[in-house]
């Protein structure tokens, strides 16, 4: 049996080798091989990963890029009134955490909420507080928080803690409900804490009426009178879209009931 020079070279086509002095060369060629465009398998980029590794080059994934981006802003954002929010959280899973995680300092921060919410002149009055020193008030909140970290009454009731509100982690509304009815003061602190939106919207509305306000000649207005005036304003802007809402809802609603008059044979006449 004779095989053919392709066969003999591994497949190497015959019209690619020539013959010079009883030496066989192949051609080259400035085409790509086949498996050029081939992805390496997963030993070959471990291989090339531990290389790397070896000569010192650092790796950076997203997760951490995303810890330490929170690690530069960890002060402005762990603040107290977020301990607070977390601390009274009926999330379930941020009430586990914050039983397990809950210390010293954070009860501090705690305490300093309490005490900003509750200093003379009250931002709302609550008469069962009138008669009550600051440093009283403090201690019925520490009471009753401490009655909430062990679901001991008046927080001993399984379903509230299986409610809806509860499990979507709506915690205003689930102290409305079973805090502020039967407490003094940590169902006012906790509705207060956790009934205020998280996020960048009211940064970008407050800046945004900054910006309205400082034209012209009021470009030098600064400190509290430019945070007052930026209230102001952005309520206004607030309150403004809030009636075009119910116009428009109102309009809707006018429109539905005036089709709900006439009838589909009314409809169809001619």
């Amino acid at each position: 049996m004779v095989l053919s020079e392709s066969e003999i070279y591994g497949g190497t086509p015959a019209s690619a080798i020539k013959d010079h002095d009883n030496k066989i060369e192949p051609e080259f060629s400035d085409d790509k091989p086949e498996d050029a465009d081939l992805e390496p398998d997963d030993e070959d980029s471990e291989n090339e990963s531990s290389a790397r590794e070896e000569e010192g080059e650092e790796f950076t994934l997203l997760g951490d890029s995303v810890a330490k981006a929170w690690q530069n802003r960890r002060i402005k954002l762990d603040h107290d009134w977020a301990i607070t929010g977390w601390a009274l959280s009926v999330m379930p899973d941020v009430y586990k955490d914050a039983r397990e995680r809950l210390t010293g300092n954070h009860r501090d921060a705690i305490g300093y909420v309490v005490r900003k919410l509750m200093t003379y002149p009250y931002p709302n009055k609550f008469p069962d507080l009138l008669d009550l020193s600051e440093d009283e008030i403090v201690d019925l909140f520490w009471d009753k928080f401490k009655a909430f970290c062990k679901k001991t009454a008046p927080f001993d009731k399984p379903a509230r803690w299986n409610s809806e509100s509860a499990r979507l982690g709506k915690s205003w509304i689930w102290h409305e409900k079973y805090s502020r009815p039967h407490t003094k003061v940590l169902g006012i602190i906790a509705y207060e804490v956790t009934s205020k939106n998280l996020g960048m919207g009211p940064c970008e509305r407050n800046w945004g009426g900054v910006k309205g306000i400082k034209t012209g000649n009021k470009v030098r207005i600064c400190g509290e009178s430019i945070n007052k005036r930026a209230i102001i304003y952005t309520s206004a802007l607030v309150d403004e879209a809030r009636i075009r809402k119910e116009a428009k809802e109102r309009m809707r609603m006018d429109a539905k009931e005036c089709s709900m008059i006439f009838s589909d044979d009314d409809m169809n006449m001619k």
